[in-house]
């Protein structure tokens, strides 16, 4: 057979072969020999055998795609990591939280433990998405994401002191106490959106005072024990904290039910009239927009208080830690004067201070002969 005619068969047969594959698929399967006449070429997998050479040509194209994406994730395309600030106070207050953690009650009441997670929920969204509106902000040097992550948890801890307390991480633990003290979510969220606020500016970290000279359990524990915000930080938290109530759907005209009640009914366990007039009286703005973001309540009048019922029954059952009931004592109370009698005589029990050396009697003998 001459090498023409041999050229000639081969070149009929390509062609039939091209027609086969890409019959009802235009521009697949067809490769011109001056380029790519009828689109970018696309080997048919099921029937055609690629050689190293096709092969890499079809990869190629994936890799340019996959590969930037994949070196983008894993240089930490989501933003800025945390800060080590709050690296060192996350960490902290999840160790202080190990050491709360028998008193705190949602462990064993699951239904309560589901709605503080709702709660949670519409607080941190809600905080997002006024962060990335400007309407609030918290200055760092680092990322924000922890703040509005599913982390940050709301515990109620068996106490009957009335009180909300958070050493600035992703623990928020509200006192029994206070807790039966609410009529309805909108005041629980009152309260929850306040402390909120604190870990939301970050008021722990620029408040928190560290002694390097204590140390053991001691060395974690006094600086929360002994936290103080300001008064500037108060007002601060509770700017933030009205516009998060509001965004997240509850009623802007109960915001400050639950401190009025406890100014009318009288400040249960010392708690502050000055502070409790403050905010009941205290003006505040509707964000605009506001009217279109009501919802219902998570739990309304009549489910909220059967949580409650079901809580007391709870916490009624509940074993005796003395060691956390005393350090929940200690803590600062967001509605008392700082260093309320009780919570200094719980921190002098916690932490009592170095005994003093005992004097050398033999000594002094021995001084007062000469």
């Amino acid at each position: 057979m001459s090498e023409t005619l041999h050229r000639f068969l081969r070149k009929r047969k390509l062609d039939r072969s091209a027609k086969r594959h890409s019959k009802g698929r235009p521009g697949i399967g067809k490769c011109a020999d001056a380029g790519y006449a009828n689109g970018p070429f696309v080997p048919d997998l099921k029937s055609a055998k690629l050689t190293h050479v096709n092969l890499r040509w079809f990869l190629i194209p994936i890799g340019v795609v996959i590969l930037p994406a994949l070196i983008g994730t894993l240089a930490g395309c989501g933003g800025p990591a945390v800060s080590p600030t709050d690296q060192t106070l996350l960490r902290e207050t999840d160790q202080l939280h190990a050491r709360l953690e028998p008193a705190v009650v949602e462990r064993q009441e699951p239904r309560l433990r589901r709605y503080f997670e709702q709660l949670s929920s519409r607080i941190v969204t809600a905080a997002r998405e006024l962060d990335q509106q400007g309407i609030i902000k918290s200055r760092n040097e680092g990322s924000n994401e922890w703040l509005f992550s599913k982390e940050i948890d709301f515990h109620l801890v068996d106490s009957e002191l009335p009180n909300i307390y958070t050493g600035g991480g992703r623990h928020i633990y509200i006192y029994d106490g206070l807790f039966q003290q609410c009529r309805n979510e909108d005041e629980l969220a009152s309260l929850f959106c306040h402390e909120y606020a604190h870990v939301y500016g970050r008021h722990v970290q620029k408040e928190l005072k560290r002694d390097a000279s204590v140390g053991g359990d001691d060395g974690l524990l006094v600086p929360f024990a002994t936290l103080k915000f300001t008064p500037a930080h108060d007002k601060t938290a509770e700017a933030i904290a009205f516009n998060i109530f509001v965004k997240a759907g509850w009623d802007p005209a109960r915001y400050a039910d639950v401190y009025r009640r406890l100014l009318q009914q009288g400040p249960p366990g010392g708690l502050d009239a000055a502070l409790l007039r403050e905010r009941a009286d205290g003006a505040h703005e509707l964000p605009a927009g506001a009217l279109n973001w009501a919802q219902p309540p998570v739990a309304d009048d009549a489910r909220f208080a059967q949580l409650q019922a079901e809580t007391q029954a709870v916490v009624a059952a509940a074993p005796r830690n003395d060691r956390v009931e005393l350090l929940l004592a200690a803590f600062p109370n967001c509605l008392t004067p700082p260093d309320a009698p009780a919570q200094v005589s719980a921190r002098q029990r916690l932490f009592p201070p170095p005994a003093a050396p005992s004097e050398n009697k033999w000594n002094k003998g021995l001084q007062g002969a000469r």
